[in-house]
């Protein structure tokens, strides 16, 4: 079988490529959208419609047999399509096409075939490789698409995986390979829908989803205990911050997986399965606990804001990093609301210097404030106003910023947002942004 690698360098490359084929893969991938006649792109849409056509064969039930060897090879040409690759064109293509075929549809039902059996057991091992595949295809296709994060939700397997979570978690499943693959990978599917849709929430939380959380924080394992906090930042409601409240260690395992990802190409742990602007994410849900706010500082997590802050060439060569800044600054806004932290922001070397607001990211704010028809084009827009708007209050704790933003046009006099928002929307913009000078 030719890995989708080998396909879009031409087959001259294998799994385990150098990082320079690697350096050339990504700059060949990054041709693929403007140029329809590069080999890369020919070969992207080979990978395609193979994976379509097993998609085909796997979404008709009544020729499906779960033991039928010809049916783990469909699953494996499209697990091996669906992998992390750094082009997001790609993942983005793959994601869409799984989509489009229903791919939904088809793991729920390899999963209720293949739970017919002991999926754990040493004989069933067959059944256990086509659901594993499986498990990895969702999780994947979830983090790039939303739309497949709603099928998640409309076909029932939020209620379905939390019930195969819950009944794991009571076994010792740190001592077998297999259940712990099980566990991460439901896991990491939960993670992403509930990270792209409020639906996904609600349903988690409706199916006792707080408790099956909580439950797994015993874990032995501190992979299972982060991902079990970090989900379950998304499903509490706004008084039950404490039900956050974590120890120094674990907001300690949370940096060293920040730290990794900053580390790696793209930003992305692949020992980990995560990128910076999830785990940026999930530490602002985070720091909605008074006692994380103020253990997470204790950990440094000043130091790796300012470093990802600092990276030489941020906007050229990282294209998530507005993003990342944003989620930075609105960080820095939800640590500040600790009398201690604010201080220790304030004084923090590089935090908030008045670079940050040189290379652009003031400007980035402007143009988001002044998009046109913001409210009709974008359902995000509110969401994204406050953020901006949060932002800007961070960025003013120094005053050369402050002195910027005061003299940038659109952001405080005539300020777009002050225009599009409703009345309210006004008065929490005015209010928090801490730098209007009316």
């Amino acid at each position: 079988m030719v890995k989708v690698q080998e396909w879009l360098c031409d087959g001259k490359c294998s799994s385990k490529q150098s990082s320079k084929s690697n350096e050339a893969l990504i700059e060949t991938n990054e041709k693929l959208p403007s140029s329809p006649q590069n080999k890369a792109n020919i070969c992207l849409e080979e990978v395609l419609q193979k994976v379509n056509q097993c998609l085909k064969r796997l979404s008709t039930p009544e020729d499906i047999d779960i033991l039928n060897t010809d049916c783990y090879n469909d699953i494996k040409v499209v697990w091996e399509a669906s992998q992390y690759n750094p082009n997001i064109h790609i993942r983005k293509s793959v994601a869409l096409c799984l989509y489009q075929s229903k791919f939904v549809k088809i793991f729920k039902n390899i999963w209720l075939c293949v739970h017919q059996v002991h999926i754990f057991h040493k004989d069933n091992i067959k059944q256990w490789r086509k659901l594993k595949k499986s498990l990895s295809v969702l999780w994947n296709t979830c983090d790039i698409n939303s739309e497949v994060c709603q099928d998640v939700c409309d076909n029932g397997l939020i209620s379905i995986l939390l019930h195969a979570l819950v009944n794991v978690s009571n076994t010792r499943y740190s001592e077998d390979d297999k259940k712990q693959y099980y566990v991460k990978a439901i896991l990491g599917i939960m993670h992403n829908v509930v990270r792209h849709n409020s639906d996904g929430r609600l349903l988690l939380r409706e199916c006792g989803g707080v408790r099956a959380l909580q439950h797994l924080f015993k874990s032995d394992l501190d992979m299972i205990r982060a991902k079990s906090l970090i989900v379950l930042s998304y499903v509490v409601d706004e008084t039950e911050s404490e039900l956050l409240n974590s120890n120094s260690d674990l907001l300690s395992f949370i940096l060293d997986i920040f730290d990794r990802a900053l580390n790696s190409p793209n930003h992305f742990s692949s020992k980990y399965g995560m990128c910076v602007t999830e785990i940026l994410r999930g530490l602002f849900n985070l720091s909605a606990s008074d006692v994380n706010k103020v253990q997470l500082v204790q950990n440094g997590i000043l130091t790796f804001y300012v470093r990802l802050l600092q990276e030489e060439n941020l906007y050229i060569n990282n294209p998530l990093s507005e993003e990342e800044i944003l989620l930075v600054i609105n960080g820095l806004w939800a640590l500040s609301f600790n009398g201690k932290n604010k201080a220790l922001i304030q004084k923090e070397a590089g935090c908030l210097e008045v670079q940050l607001v040189q290379n652009g990211i003031l400007t980035f704010y402007v143009r988001l404030l002044q998009e046109e028809n913001l409210y009709i084009n974008n359902p995000l827009s509110e969401e994204e106003i406050l953020l901006v708007i949060n932002g800007l209050w961070a960025l003013s704790f120094n005053g050369k910023n402050k002195a910027l933003i005061q003299k940038e046009a659109g952001c405080l006099e005539d300020c777009t947002v002050l225009k599009l928002t409703p009345e309210g929307l006004r008065n929490v913009c005015i209010g928090a942004s801490g730098v209007n000078t009316k």
